[in-house]
Protein backbone atom coordinates (compact mmCIF):
# COMPACT_ATOMS: atom_id res chain seq x y z
CA UNK A 1 0.00 0.00 0.00
CA UNK A 2 1.40 3.46 -0.87
CA UNK A 3 0.78 7.16 -0.26
CA UNK A 4 -0.24 9.38 -3.37
CA UNK A 5 1.30 12.24 -4.57
CA UNK A 6 -2.49 13.80 -4.85
CA UNK A 7 -2.88 14.08 -0.75
CA UNK A 8 0.09 15.57 1.36
CA UNK A 9 0.94 15.49 5.32
CA UNK A 10 0.27 18.97 5.26
CA UNK A 11 -3.56 18.85 4.05
CA UNK A 12 -4.64 16.11 6.38
CA UNK A 13 -3.05 18.28 9.17
CA UNK A 14 -4.41 21.75 7.94
CA UNK A 15 -8.36 19.45 7.80
CA UNK A 16 -7.95 17.82 10.87
CA UNK A 17 -7.31 21.73 12.07
CA UNK A 18 -11.11 22.14 12.08
CA UNK A 19 -12.55 18.36 11.79
CA UNK A 20 -12.24 15.16 13.21
CA UNK A 21 -11.85 12.70 10.06
CA UNK A 22 -10.14 13.27 7.14
CA UNK A 23 -10.89 10.69 4.08
CA UNK A 24 -9.52 10.59 0.80
CA UNK A 25 -9.77 8.45 -2.43
CA UNK A 26 -8.64 4.97 -2.71
CA UNK A 27 -7.59 3.38 -5.96
CA UNK A 28 -7.08 -0.43 -5.72
CA UNK A 29 -4.40 -2.36 -7.93
CA UNK A 30 -3.35 -5.21 -9.53
CA UNK A 31 -0.01 -5.42 -11.51
CA UNK A 32 0.06 -1.96 -12.94
CA UNK A 33 -3.46 -1.72 -13.25
CA UNK A 34 -5.94 0.59 -11.13
CA UNK A 35 -9.12 -2.26 -10.27
CA UNK A 36 -10.96 -0.15 -8.32
CA UNK A 37 -11.61 3.34 -7.12
CA UNK A 38 -13.42 4.63 -4.20
CA UNK A 39 -14.62 7.93 -3.97
CA UNK A 40 -14.22 8.84 -0.37
CA UNK A 41 -16.76 12.46 -1.07
CA UNK A 42 -19.48 9.29 -0.37
CA UNK A 43 -18.79 9.34 3.32
CA UNK A 44 -19.86 13.02 3.17
CA UNK A 45 -23.35 11.86 2.63
CA UNK A 46 -23.78 10.82 6.46
CA UNK A 47 -24.31 7.12 5.52
CA UNK A 48 -21.51 4.87 6.87
CA UNK A 49 -24.04 2.77 9.03
CA UNK A 50 -25.60 1.96 5.55
CA UNK A 51 -22.45 0.64 3.96
CA UNK A 52 -21.42 3.61 2.39
CA UNK A 53 -18.36 4.22 4.87
CA UNK A 54 -14.92 5.39 4.58
CA UNK A 55 -11.50 3.56 2.59
CA UNK A 56 -9.75 2.48 6.09
CA UNK A 57 -6.53 2.86 4.66
CA UNK A 58 -7.49 6.48 3.60
CA UNK A 59 -8.90 7.58 6.59
CA UNK A 60 -7.09 10.26 8.95
CA UNK A 61 -8.11 11.78 12.33
CA UNK A 62 -7.75 12.98 15.39
CA UNK A 63 -6.60 10.51 17.84
CA UNK A 64 -9.34 11.35 20.36
CA UNK A 65 -11.94 10.49 17.70
CA UNK A 66 -10.52 7.21 17.29
CA UNK A 67 -9.21 6.28 20.92
CA UNK A 68 -12.86 6.62 22.17
CA UNK A 69 -13.71 3.18 21.05
CA UNK A 70 -12.71 -0.39 21.57
CA UNK A 71 -10.90 -2.13 18.48
CA UNK A 72 -13.03 -5.39 18.73
CA UNK A 73 -10.39 -8.65 18.35
CA UNK A 74 -12.78 -11.36 17.91
CA UNK A 75 -14.22 -11.25 14.44
CA UNK A 76 -12.83 -10.74 10.54
CA UNK A 77 -15.54 -7.10 10.92
CA UNK A 78 -13.74 -5.77 13.27
CA UNK A 79 -12.71 -3.43 11.23
CA UNK A 80 -15.77 -2.23 9.86
CA UNK A 81 -17.44 -2.82 13.56
CA UNK A 82 -15.00 -0.17 14.65
CA UNK A 83 -15.77 2.32 12.09
CA UNK A 84 -19.33 2.15 12.18
CA UNK A 85 -18.91 2.68 16.03
CA UNK A 86 -16.84 5.84 15.25
CA UNK A 87 -18.73 7.28 12.83
CA UNK A 88 -21.83 6.74 15.03
CA UNK A 89 -20.47 9.75 17.22
CA UNK A 90 -20.94 12.12 14.60
CA UNK A 91 -17.59 13.60 14.14
CA UNK A 92 -17.05 16.34 11.84
CA UNK A 93 -15.74 14.59 8.73
CA UNK A 94 -14.32 16.31 5.84
CA UNK A 95 -13.51 14.34 2.10
CA UNK A 96 -12.31 14.84 -1.09
CA UNK A 97 -12.45 12.98 -4.44
CA UNK A 98 -8.48 13.03 -4.53
CA UNK A 99 -6.87 9.45 -4.45
CA UNK A 100 -5.05 9.73 -1.45
CA UNK A 101 -3.52 6.07 -1.30
CA UNK A 102 -3.50 3.24 -3.60
CA UNK A 103 -3.79 -0.18 -2.44
CA UNK A 104 -2.65 -3.42 -3.94
CA UNK A 105 -5.81 -6.02 -4.75
CA UNK A 106 -5.34 -9.35 -3.37
CA UNK A 107 -5.52 -9.40 0.36
CA UNK A 108 -7.42 -10.79 3.07
CA UNK A 109 -10.57 -9.01 2.00
CA UNK A 110 -10.01 -8.33 -1.47
CA UNK A 111 -8.64 -10.88 -3.07
CA UNK A 112 -11.51 -12.42 -5.38
CA UNK A 113 -15.16 -10.84 -6.15
CA UNK A 114 -16.46 -14.33 -4.18
CA UNK A 115 -13.73 -13.68 -1.03
CA UNK A 116 -15.38 -9.84 -1.01
CA UNK A 117 -19.14 -11.04 -1.37
CA UNK A 118 -18.40 -14.27 1.39
CA UNK A 119 -16.60 -11.93 3.96
CA UNK A 120 -19.57 -8.99 3.42
CA UNK A 121 -22.33 -11.96 3.91
CA UNK A 122 -20.13 -12.26 7.61
CA UNK A 123 -21.07 -8.38 8.27
CA UNK A 124 -24.27 -9.02 8.32
CA UNK A 125 -25.05 -9.19 12.38
CA UNK A 126 -22.61 -5.76 12.74
CA UNK A 127 -24.98 -3.94 10.25
CA UNK A 128 -28.06 -5.75 12.22
CA UNK A 129 -26.67 -4.18 15.48
CA UNK A 130 -26.96 -0.84 14.29
CA UNK A 131 -29.44 -0.05 12.04
CA UNK A 132 -31.63 -3.21 12.56
CA UNK A 133 -31.78 -6.46 10.51
CA UNK A 134 -34.23 -4.37 7.39
CA UNK A 135 -31.15 -1.96 7.53
CA UNK A 136 -28.60 -4.69 7.56
CA UNK A 137 -30.12 -6.16 4.12
CA UNK A 138 -29.90 -2.50 2.55
CA UNK A 139 -26.38 -1.70 3.84
CA UNK A 140 -24.87 -4.64 2.43
CA UNK A 141 -26.72 -3.99 -1.11
CA UNK A 142 -25.33 -0.66 -0.43
CA UNK A 143 -21.96 -1.75 0.11
CA UNK A 144 -21.98 -4.35 -2.80
CA UNK A 145 -23.27 -2.21 -5.04
CA UNK A 146 -20.70 0.39 -4.41
CA UNK A 147 -17.77 -2.12 -4.66
CA UNK A 148 -18.96 -2.81 -7.98
CA UNK A 149 -19.83 0.71 -9.21
CA UNK A 150 -16.09 1.77 -8.15
CA UNK A 151 -14.54 -1.44 -10.29
CA UNK A 152 -16.62 -0.30 -13.38
CA UNK A 153 -15.33 3.29 -12.49
CA UNK A 154 -11.60 2.07 -12.78
CA UNK A 155 -12.16 0.18 -15.68
CA UNK A 156 -13.73 3.52 -17.71
CA UNK A 157 -10.88 5.94 -16.40
CA UNK A 158 -8.27 3.35 -17.13
CA UNK A 159 -5.79 4.60 -15.16
CA UNK A 160 -2.42 3.27 -14.13
CA UNK A 161 -0.78 2.82 -10.84
CA UNK A 162 2.30 5.49 -12.04
CA UNK A 163 -0.04 8.09 -12.84
CA UNK A 164 -0.77 8.21 -9.27
CA UNK A 165 2.26 8.38 -7.51
CA UNK A 166 4.63 11.02 -6.75
CA UNK A 167 7.62 11.42 -9.58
Amino acid sequence: DLFTGQVKASDVVAKLETHDIYVTGLAMFRDDDVRRVFDARIVGLGLVHLGLHNPHYSTFGRSASFKAHRFPLDHKGSDIEYFLNVFAARPRVSTTARIGVAMREGGFSNASHRRIIDINRGLFPIYREHVGAVGAVLALGLKLGWKVTGSMSAKLRARHVADLMVR
